[in-house]
């Protein structure tokens, strides 16, 4: 998670992207929850 944040802080991702990928990550994230 902490690099998505950097990569943002560093301007190489636009605010979109970042968001996108914030998304992907939690859905990732409930994924492997309900599995456990």
């Amino acid at each position: 998670m902490q690099l998505l944040f950097d990569f943002q802080k560093s301007g190489e991702a636009k605010d979109s992207e970042v968001e996108e990928q914030f998304q992907k990550t939690l859905l990732l994230i409930e994924a492997l929850e309900l599995k456990n």
